[in-house]
């Protein structure tokens, strides 16, 4: 369940183009701040930058946030969300979080993805804004994601 929205410091910190004293380059791809493990997104759509996909512990909980560049209106404060690690995509209905740029996996789907994502390279993710149709694509590398996780208490190998 969606419980709050990405901290603003971690906006920040996802959307500096180098390091800040406030991030931590682990392994691979992926950086560590605020409790989060996250990676960049890497091209997708051309002249887009800032997206992130990150995986943090909601209490007990592995939680997996999507964050993207533009402000999404959403309808009744969802957005359409296709996932897809090494071509095998998913979709479905997820929560537009509160800062209107980022959005939670619903909690039934963040084991088989992030299991997913463990065995895969790449993952592509496009939101759907439902207020008008929008549809960006990101493009995120997963190399490192597996000894990343280790820092997250709640995350079982």
């Amino acid at each position: 369940m969606y419980r709050s929205a990405v901290p603003l410091l971690l906006i920040v910190a996802l959307s500096a183009p180098f390091p800040t004293s406030a991030q931590r380059r682990l392994t691979g791809d992926f950086w560590e701040a605020q409790g989060f493990v996250y990676t960049l997104g890497s091209g997708g759509d051309a002249g887009r930058t800032g997206a992130s996909l990150a995986w943090r512990c909601a209490g007990p909980t592995l939680e997996v946030v999507y964050g993207w560049d533009k402000y999404f209106l959403g309808r009744q404060g969802n957005v359409q969300v296709t996932s897809s690690v090494d071509q095998r995509p998913r979709s479905g209905a997820w929560r537009l979080g509160d800062n209107n740029r980022s959005s939670a996996m619903p909690s039934s789907l963040v084991g088989a993805f992030t299991r997913a994502a463990k065995a895969g390279r790449v993952a592509l993710f496009t939101v759907r804004d439902l207020s008008d149709g929008e549809t960006p694509l990101d493009a995120f590398s997963l190399m490192g994601l597996t000894r990343s996780l280790q820092r997250l208490p709640c995350s079982s190998d």
